[in-house]
């Protein structure tokens, strides 16, 4: 379900300002994304918390990774879905980051993280190692 091929739109939490995947099994319609943005407005997002409130008409088609906080980097669905812009930090979605051009040889999906976190010994989020 929290894949890249559900991601439908993004939310920035208000305290760390990084975008955060908005998943949904099914494409929304016109009238979904109207509702999810007007929900959007009326509501801050902060990592980790419910996309929306009890009661709320998109309560239940539309999710948020909720094991989340504002010190875990960006998520691998938000970079291979076409949603969000591909280079920014992983750690402090500062734009102008670029992926590690030695791991991306060891590794299939090596995440950018901008220089000043690479100076900072940040870990750079890597997976699928390659054979």
């Amino acid at each position: 379900m929290l894949v890249a091929q559900n991601v439908r739109f993004t939310v920035k939490c208000v305290e760390c300002d990084k975008p955060r995947c908005i998943y949904s099994k099914l494409k929304l319609t016109t009238r979904d994304m109207r509702a999810l943005k007007y929900t959007l407005q009326r509501h801050d997002y902060t990592c980790g918390s419910v996309i929306t409130p009890d009661g709320d008409v998109m309560h239940g088609k539309v999710f948020v990774r909720l094991q989340l906080c504002c010190q875990s980097p960006m998520e691998f669905p938000y970079y291979a879905s076409n949603i969000g812009q591909s280079d920014i930090c992983a750690h402090c979605a500062s734009a102008g980051a670029e992926r590690d051009a030695e791991l991306s040889r060891n590794y299939r999906v090596v995440l950018p993280v901008c220089a000043q976190c690479v100076a900072q010994n940040k870990t750079i989020p890597k997976r699928n190692p390659k054979k």
